[in-house]
């Protein structure tokens, strides 16, 4: 069952709830490879929101912000969970954050 479309599955389980708070420790993060390892660098931020949509769309432009990126000329909307998750309308529509 988790084999495939684990990134849509995710968003799925987004569904279900609704948190009130969302942090994301963005001190660190990959641009390459991940989850476990990769190319590191450290933006050396703590993210929060209230949008789980909005703190991702940000999370994606931050690591595309590196030079050498895995998500070189990726549309943050289009990458797989977060398409999903604006599908199913969790949380924010308007991917401009």
């Amino acid at each position: 069952m988790h084999a495939s479309h684990l990134q849509e599955k995710i968003a799925e389980i987004n569904a279900a709830y609704k948190p009130d708070l969302i942090v994301m420790d963005a001190r660190k993060c990959f641009i390459t490879g991940g989850p476990m390892t990769g190319t590191l660098r450290e933006p050396g931020l703590i993210m929060a929101s209230t949008d789980r949509i909005a703190i991702d769309l940000d999370g994606v432009k931050i690591i595309q912000s590196y030079e050498g990126n895995d998500l070189v000329g990726i549309k943050p909307e289009d990458l797989p969970q977060i398409k999903r998750a604006l599908e199913l309308g969790i949380d924010r529509t308007d991917a401009s954050v």
